[in-house]
């Protein structure tokens, strides 16, 4: 691998996370998956239709475009878990548990 390559290689590995984090949210990852399987469930039912596939070309692609919504909609354990509040709501509680007296001998 040239050095060119790899500068080339290191640019792209730190500027694609930005660019679909920028464009996807925090939980870009799920997202891009959600936005993929979408766009093949979609692709797979213009052929079945344009083809005159059978019902289980059809009930493949119907999945696919609803488990890629699924996706999309979904929520990422290390995004929105853990102990970072995510709410105004779950602050106040977490502000209040850790002010509260602990009942630990």
């Amino acid at each position: 691998m040239s050095v060119k390559t790899y500068i080339f290689a290191l640019y792209l590995k730190r500027a694609i996370p930005k660019g679909a984090e920028a464009m996807f949210g925090k939980n870009w990852k799920t997202s891009l998956a959600g936005l993929t399987a979408v766009l093949g469930g979609l692709t797979a039912l213009i052929k079945s239709l344009h083809d005159g596939s059978g019902t289980e070309a059809l009930s493949t692609s119907i999945g696919m475009i609803i488990s890629g919504i699924g996706l999309l909609f979904a929520k990422d354990a290390g995004v929105t878990g853990g102990t970072i509040p995510q709410t105004k709501e779950a602050e106040a509680r977490s502000e209040g548990a850790a002010s509260a007296p602990s009942t630990k001998p």
